[in-house]
């Protein structure tokens, strides 16, 4: 199969995924506000000190793929500005809350770089190839999003394009098969129930099987693999 071209694949994505914030008094403005990103539990998972999701997005001038960069390419000194230029950019990202209706040049100049420079900025905190949406000052809180999709969905969404298969497929089988913890919780207590109890072995998974059958609503085939103890899924 043909691999796409990066060229091709911007070209793509700018057809379908936009992050456009509307203008005022429009029916898409109501519902972009819906893709707003605000910062919540959820954004510290795993050990992230801000968001995993990496939100606020930086500003770009065009849709673009970057790679990580080289740090091989430079030397000591221009490592050290680069990584001092992207701990700013950071930072003013953060200070901007919600984004600033401004340009991408006025933006730039805020920061005090070239266009160059805030590339390879961006590009020192890549860990692999990342797709970059055409994005405003105003815009960087924003999901991307279908424009058709979201008048008709009507409610948040967050639609990216897919450079790795392999990371796809993790997150697929990730999301299939990850573990309930309150549900892990709650089984262990009954467990501990039953241990305390005078009961016999049977009334032991009778009660615990009780515990979770009222506590989680899953499919018939689901039940079986967990009754039995079966793996639902395997690795090398």
């Amino acid at each position: 199969m043909k691999k796409s071209s990066s060229e091709e694949i911007v070209s793509f994505v700018d057809r379908y995924v936009t992050c456009h914030n509307p203008d005022t008094s429009s029916e898409m403005e109501e519902l972009v506000n819906l893709q707003m990103h605000r910062h919540a539990k959820t954004c510290k998972k795993a050990g992230h000190k801000i968001c995993r999701f990496n939100f606020p997005l930086p500003p770009m001038p065009k849709t673009v793929i970057l790679t990580p960069l080289d740090n091989s390419c430079f030397d000591e000194e221009n490592k050290k500005q680069i990584k001092e230029n992207a701990e700013k950019i950071k930072e003013v990202l953060d200070n901007m809350k919600y984004g600033e209706d401004t340009s991408f040049e006025n933006f730039l100049n805020k920061l005090q770089l070239t266009e160059e420079s805030y590339i390879l900025a961006i590009r020192h905190t890549l860990k692999r190839d990342t797709l970059f949406l055409k994005r405003a000052p105003s815009e960087i809180r924003i999901n991307s999003y279908n424009t058709n999709l979201l008048k008709a969905w009507r409610a948040n969404m967050d639609m990216q394009y897919v450079l790795d298969p392999y990371a796809c497929a993790t997150y697929i089988l990730s999301c299939i098969t990850k573990g309930q913890r309150g549900m892990s919780r709650l089984l262990q207590k009954a467990s501990e129930e039953a241990k305390s109890g005078n009961k016999d072995i049977t009334n032991r998974v009778r009660q615990i099987g009780n515990k979770f059958l009222n506590a989680v609503e899953i499919s018939a085939q689901e039940a079986v693999y967990l009754v039995l103890q079966m793996p639902m899924r395997r690795s090398s």
